[in-house]
């Protein structure tokens, strides 16, 4: 019983943290035109 616990435990802590990654890794990336020197947010 105490290893399944400690398996479970481990997998809520995986998935928890590969899906914080994906929210900060979704997040940062911005494609913008190289030839114009300014590009605005929506």
């Amino acid at each position: 019983m105490q290893k399944y616990l400690k398996v479970l435990i481990a997998g809520w802590l995986l998935v928890g943290a590969a899906a914080h990654a994906g929210v900060v890794t979704g997040g940062t990336r911005l494609i913008y035109p190289g030839g114009k020197k300014e590009s605005s947010l929506s």
